[in-house]
């Protein structure tokens, strides 16, 4: 029995070496951001009518709609930074800087970067 466990602990200890050495044990945010992401959550005071906008990922194109003045701007998005963690995004008029902190299937946390300042967003995924 003590060697069942000793051989279970040495098995964790390389698969969790080898997670930690490999960036395949890292969340693909290029995949996992696809879909549609709605704000639920925000440490900078927003709008109400803001948690009702959604931005829908695609492959390299991002659809942001805007609740507040029910419209739509259509842009371009990628995945950078040393640790591919970072989403750049572009609209005609605008560019967002996004640092993700977690993502998963459901959720993401991102750092915004625009106009100077930072904001922490929580997003739920809707579709």
């Amino acid at each position: 029995m003590f060697m069942k466990k000793v051989s279970n602990f040495w098995v964790l200890a390389i698969v969790l070496a080898l997670c930690l050495g490999f960036s395949s044990c890292k969340p693909d945010i290029s995949k996992l951001i696809i879909g549609k992401w709605k704000v639920v959550e925000s440490s900078e005071s927003l709008n109400s009518c803001e948690f009702q906008s959604w931005m829908e990922f695609k492959s390299e194109r991002v659809i942001e709609f805007d609740a507040c003045d029910n419209s739509t701007d259509t842009g371009v998005w990628t995945v950078g930074g040393t640790e591919q963690n970072v989403v750049s995004m572009v609209f005609d008029d605008d560019a967002f800087v996004w640092k993700v902190e977690s993502i998963t299937r459901s959720e993401m946390v991102v750092v915004e970067s625009h106009l100077g300042t930072n904001t922490t967003l929580r997003f739920k995924r809707i579709q």
